[in-house]
């Protein structure tokens, strides 16, 4: 029988934290498993808070460093409803979303990308890309 991918526990521990991740300690029935999540997709995470954890890359010894990814806050009040952007970041899958993207004309990066006229000598990989 295959491992379980997911699992259901409390935040028991915050171990950093930043406006793009957060690590931390999640109690549950298997044991603590130590996590990362993205706040911008799931808000905002604390300590007692029920949260699922995906762990097959756990289960399965694939070499993400024995790290869980936090999917759902099941307590929290999820993702600010108001993203910007339109490019849609993991398309088909039902953590999607709205990204803004460094071309955007309200992008902090915007003024860097439309300055660059040339790409003069640097490597340049092409590749397929599938959505």
């Amino acid at each position: 029988m295959s491992p379980a991918p997911f699992r259901t526990g409390r935040v028991v521990d915050i171990v950093s934290e930043s406006d793009a991740l957060i690590e931390v300690t999640v109690d549950t029935a298997e044991g603590k498993v130590e996590a990362v999540g993205y706040p911008q997709m799931l808000g905002p995470v604390a300590p007692g808070d029920n949260v699922v954890v995906n762990v097959t890359g756990i289960e399965l010894e694939l070499g993400t460093g024995g790290v869980g990814f936090v999917l759902w806050n099941l307590d929290g009040s999820g993702p600010d409803a108001e993203m910007p952007g339109h490019i849609i970041k993991l398309r088909y899958t039902p953590w999607q979303r709205p990204v803004l993207v460094a071309e955007a004309p309200e992008s902090p990066h915007h003024d860097v990308v439309a300055g660059v006229s040339s790409i003069g000598g640097m490597p340049v990989v092409a590749c397929g890309l599938y959505s």
